[in-house]
């Protein structure tokens, strides 16, 4: 049975864990350089800055620059740096990026039970103690410095175990969530698979396995290397499948604005609990045509109101539903049969 405490395991541990830090620096950097052209849309004004686009340029940058800073501790020439202070940065921004992208995944939930109050409380307030065990760990963190390996170690990895947890329940209750009521307002319109895709469940389930494997880690407490190795790939996958879930649903309803269609020339999902982005519904108007053959035809017209204001929260990222049955079925049609003329 290996010991995980001997000097050598450590040794190899602790490289095991400066590759895995340059691969998912690798991975992260391949997602954002292939995704720069959605950053230069929202600062360059092509697409709306509001809240939610704030947040997800903030938790993209601050993962890339968490990266970095690993980059710097995995790769430590100079036996006088400061490894306590490097490391601190390092747990700053790291867990700072953590939360910005479960507000990312808050805000879509938000968004698919259309504004629930319960649901809002509860998820706000397990919000804010992810946030006290993301402080909790940060004064906690330490690290030393490693030699052979030109490492700054963080240590003490056991502080570390309330975060993961707290962050682990935050993505399976989101998952749980927003499948309930997505799959409550059903998937009509097209397969099971596609339903799931284009609502970014997959992405929920892949973050949650992640940090499922990280707790695992944790609990087991090998040693301090080898419990790192699956928070940076928990970190990593969390911050590009959150941010993959934001750039679809973006370009899923931000097609047509006026003509009900996406990019892709189809209309959103019935039952997806979303609108078309700044479609300001407030009343229907209802025209009915008899014809010869007993057919009674209703079309209803969506008449819009000037409400441009109201809507500056529910932009093109997070469209939010408004009013029931919204531009579910523009057109509905209904056989009976009219009375014969005397």
């Amino acid at each position: 049975m290996t010991n995980w405490q001997d000097p050598q395991t450590l040794f190899l541990s602790a490289r095991a864990f400066v590759l895995c830090t340059h691969l998912a620096f690798g991975v992260f950097i391949w997602d954002w350089a292939t995704s720069l052209w959605f950053d230069w849309q929202v600062l360059t004004g092509k697409r709306r800055l509001s809240f939610p686009a704030i947040v997800y340029l903030l938790a993209r940058y601050t993962t890339l620059a968490a990266l970095t800073v690993g980059l710097v501790i995995t790769n430590a020439m100079n036996p006088n740096i400061d490894c306590e202070s490097w490391n601190y940065a390092l747990q700053t921004l790291a867990y700072t990026a953590v939360a910005l992208t479960s507000l990312l995944l808050m805000l879509r939930v938000f968004a698919v039970s259309r504004r629930n109050l319960y649901i809002m409380i509860f998820f706000s307030t397990l919000y804010v103690a992810d946030w006290g065990t993301i402080i909790y760990g940060i004064v906690h963190s330490s690290a030393v410095y490693i030699p052979e390996l030109f490492l700054c170690a963080a240590t003490n990895l056991k502080r570390h175990r309330p975060n993961t947890i707290v962050q682990f329940s935050f993505d399976l209750s989101c998952l749980a969530t927003m499948t309930y009521f997505l799959l409550r307002s059903g998937s009509r319109g097209g397969s099971l698979w596609s339903f799931i895709v284009n609502q970014g469940i997959i992405y929920f389930i892949v973050i949650s396995v992640g940090y499922l494997l990280a707790i695992v880690f944790l609990v087991l407490d090998l040693n301090d290397a080898i419990t790192q190795i699956p928070n940076v790939f928990a970190l990593t996958v969390m911050v590009i499948f959150s941010q993959r879930m934001q750039r679809d649903l973006s370009e899923f309803y931000a097609g047509s604005t006026h003509g009900g269609t996406t990019a892709s020339g189809s209309a959103p999902p019935a039952g997806s609990g979303a609108v078309l982005p700044r479609f300001n519904a407030s009343r229907r108007k209802d025209s009915a045509v008899h014809t010869s053959r007993g057919i009674h035809i209703v079309q209803s017209t969506v008449v819009h109101t000037d409400r441009e204001d109201a809507d500056k929260d529910d932009d093109d990222m997070f469209p939010m539903s408004k009013m029931d049955g919204s531009t579910a079925d523009i057109q509905s049609f209904q056989t009976q049969n009219d009375k014969p003329n005397s």
